[in-house]
């Protein structure tokens, strides 16, 4: 994922890999705290900067 390529090398090393899993975890979970299954993009974004 580009958006974790903190060097913009081409390649994703250990620490960068560890980042976003952070985020995709996160992002799962507020995935999973919702009843529909669907977040609109404020939502998530809201979410997001806790």
């Amino acid at each position: 994922c580009r958006m974790y390529d903190f060097d913009r090398n081409g390649t994703m090393s250990f620490q960068e890999f560890l980042a976003l899993n952070k985020f995709l975890q996160k992002v799962q979970g507020v995935f999973s705290t919702l009843e529909r299954g669907v977040v609109d993009f404020s939502a998530l974004r809201m979410c997001m900067r806790r």
